[in-house]
């Protein structure tokens, strides 16, 4: 599948490198991607959508070809996607995030409600602070380990980009080149996972009153599934969609099920 167009915008400071595809006068649906990688791994996902949609898919500063941020934490990055979508006069919008960028999806709507039309979101890592223990959580703050990258050997970097998938043998070889090319520009990880840590949404979900959608991969080996069962507890009316043999990147492994899902749920 042929490369997604790409422009730079400044966002609050940050040089911030996005993925579009579809009509610019079309409805917008943003797409927040998750660790380690970068709005190109929506590629499927928005050329399926774009001929009903304005899809735009940032890379998050310090991922992908954006520039890094500081300090990392959650609220700044919340500032930053608000000064993005200004950038780009998009809101109101549809938003969807996977997995860390479900996350930043989720505290977004909770501090901007009157962007946002509908919430979808791939296996996000909501529940993931509230299981830190409080200790852990104040060492992830720290500067030693924010400022730090995290190196994966050859090996490791192989297995990381498979693991992700239910199966992995059934993908095309291209994929892998995209994944660790993603890998390789990823130099917020250590970063994005302290932001992680150190805050816990599930107090406020509740005040989520946008029409929300989860989807998630029934054999996720990354975010157990029955995560989805337990989020339909702090966001009321949330519809809970699981996809058959499907692991962690439903966008990519059940590509033309995501989009079907997702033109269902807009619509």
């Amino acid at each position: 599948m042929r490369e997604l167009p790409q422009r730079r915008v400044d966002a609050l400071g940050v040089e911030t490198n996005f993925y579009h595809a579809g009509e610019t006068d079309a409805e917008p649906l943003l797409l927040l991607h998750g660790m380690s990688t970068s709005g190109d791994s929506f590629r499927e996902l928005m050329y399926g959508l774009s001929d009903d949609y304005y899809l735009v898919a940032p890379d998050i500063p310090g991922f992908g070809q954006s520039d890094n941020t500081e300090p990392y934490s959650l609220d700044h990055l919340i500032e930053w996607l608000a000064s993005f979508i200004d950038q780009l006069d998009l809101n109101p919008l549809y938003l969807l995030g996977h997995s860390f960028g479900g996350i930043l999806a989720s505290a977004y709507t909770l501090s901007y409600p009157e962007d946002i039309l509908k919430l979808l979101l791939l296996s996000p890592a909501l529940l993931v602070g509230q299981r830190i223990p409080p200790l852990a959580r104040r060492m992830g703050q720290s500067r030693a380990v924010t400022g730090a990258g995290i190196a994966l050997s050859r090996l490791m970097l192989e297995r990381q980009i498979r693991i992700q998938f239910h199966e992995p043998d059934r993908m095309d070889d291209s994929i892998w080149d995209r994944r660790r090319t993603d890998y390789s520009r990823a130099r917020a990880s250590a970063a994005a996972v302290s932001a992680v840590a150190s805050v816990d949404l599930t107090p406020r979900l509740a005040e989520i009153n946008k029409p929300t959608l989860i989807v998630w991969g029934s054999d996720d080996p990354i975010l157990a599934a029955s995560q989805a069962n337990q989020l339909e507890e702090f966001i009321s009316g949330v519809q809970i969609h699981l996809i058959d043999s499907c692991g962690h990147v439903p966008m990519i492994e059940k590509k033309d099920e995501m989009v079907k899902i997702s033109r269902e749920f807009i619509q």
